[in-house]
């Protein structure tokens, strides 16, 4: 891995890319890694607030030089998606598309996507409008459904009726309230019985019917939960091709990586947001988990100003 350029401040194991600016830096001789003076925890505190405040609610700020489409949760994927008026509506439009490079996907604030994307080379995406960033969940839905919760023989053990081919890697709750406890078959004697769940919201996705168990000691997860978001073994991006920009967006639910990227040159990711990625397995006991994953030769990464 070479000529990678990650800036980084480590907080409270927080980890935010940043800026250099109102920073002090080591001479251009050193590593550059961005440093800052600080005199107590409560410098900490608030430089962290402070960043995290920056992050989430910057602004887009992009020079298009192509074509530039927008994605709406109010589109329609028939439109010619050139302006938001005329905004496609999923991330199937999107990814199945082909671009020229300098062309740009801008996503509205506000909006909700769920699904995975593939992000293809020379392109840029970001968002456009007001308010929030727009989310991409890995989570193909809410899986806080009444009726699909069925109580076991267990007590206090429950499945989700639905056979799941893709490992899930940790349940979240109420929009991180709550998570799950993943068992995994090999760790701490686990065998793979349903039976061995024991603590509230331990959970294991069984490997044979493909359900997912749940300990809940407090009722139905239907009941105790308005939402229930499963992070299922998948990238929620996956790049193809180098030269890709990934801007403003919060990228959420996803049992393997934020943004998955192999053997690519030019991957720039700014501004965004990433929360609940990993806990599916990879092979054996070995576990997925990481925003940014970078795999095979690689060069020109650039990660900056994410939460």
């Amino acid at each position: 891995m070479n000529n990678i350029t990650y800036k980084l401040s480590i907080i409270f194991s927080i980890i935010f890319f940043i800026s250099s600016s109102g920073c002090e830096k080591k001479s251009d001789n050193e590593s550059d890694i961005t440093h800052f003076k600080v005199n107590s925890i409560a410098d900490i505190d608030a430089l962290a607030a402070a960043l995290k405040n920056e992050i989430l609610n910057s602004q887009t700020e992009l020079s298009v030089t192509g074509t530039s489409y927008y994605v709406s949760n109010n589109g329609n994927d028939s439109n010619s998606g050139r302006s938001p008026s005329q905004a496609w509506a999923t991330l199937s439009k999107v990814s199945e598309t082909e671009y020229s490079k300098g062309d740009a996907v801008f996503f509205e604030r506000g909006g909700t996507w769920r699904g995975h994307l593939i992000a293809k080379g020379g392109v840029r995406y970001s968002a456009y409008g007001e308010g929030t960033k727009p989310k991409l969940y890995g989570s193909r839905q809410n899986y806080s459904v009444k009726g699909k919760w069925l109580e076991t023989e267990i007590p206090n053990v429950y499945v989700y009726d639905e056979a799941l081919e893709k490992d899930a890697g940790v349940l979240v709750f109420n929009e991180g309230e709550a998570h799950s406890i993943k068992k995994v078959i090999g760790i701490d004697g686990f065998s793979g019985a349903a039976s061995e769940l024991k603590n509230d919201l331990e959970m294991y996705h069984d490997v044979n019917d493909k359900r997912v168990c749940l300990f809940s000691d407090s009722g139905n997860p239907a009941d105790r939960f308005s939402s229930i978001e499963f992070c299922l073994k998948d990238h929620i991006i996956r790049t193809k091709g180098n030269d890709i920009l990934i801007d403003n967006l919060c990228i959420k639910y996803g049992g393997a990586h934020g943004i998955g990227s192999g053997t690519i040159s030019g991957l720039k990711v700014t501004n965004c947001e990433f929360g609940w990625i990993g806990g599916s397995i990879q092979g054996g006991t070995t576990r997925y988990g990481n925003a940014i994953e970078i795999w095979g030769s690689c060069r020109d990464y650039y990660v900056d100003h994410c939460y």
